[in-house]
């Protein structure tokens, strides 16, 4: 099993470091746009990336403690990436740029 992420079974009781490893494991998904529409498989184009990202600070933001600056940033990350605009229409690189950039923010964070 990946790193604890979603497995009930999992022990791990330091929330950070459970966060850590979801987070890790995220940032592991590929970078590819792929020319069709995909349904499936772990691209960071699929929406479905974004919404984990965010139920990840959701919980960071519960569970931690973390600096008014953090908070901040994930206010806006999750303003941004949780609006119409950006759920109306396709991922785009920089996008996904700044996905990678605001995921690696949240590892150095949590170390």
């Amino acid at each position: 099993m990946e790193i604890g992420r979603f497995n009930p079974e999992a022990k791990i009781s330091d929330p950070k470091a459970r966060y850590l490893g979801m987070l890790t494991e995220m940032i592991g998904w590929s970078d590819e746009i792929p020319a069709e529409d995909i349904h499936n498989g772990n691209y960071k184009v699929r929406k479905n990336w974004w919404v984990t990202i965010r139920n990840i600070t959701y919980l960071i933001l519960r569970n931690c403690i973390i600096s008014d600056e953090s908070k901040r940033q994930i206010s806006n990350f999750n303003d941004k990436f949780s609006s119409e605009e950006f759920n109306g229409r396709y991922t785009t690189k920089e996008d996904i740029a700044e996905g990678n950039e605001f995921v690696d923010f949240l590892i150095r964070e949590l170390q």
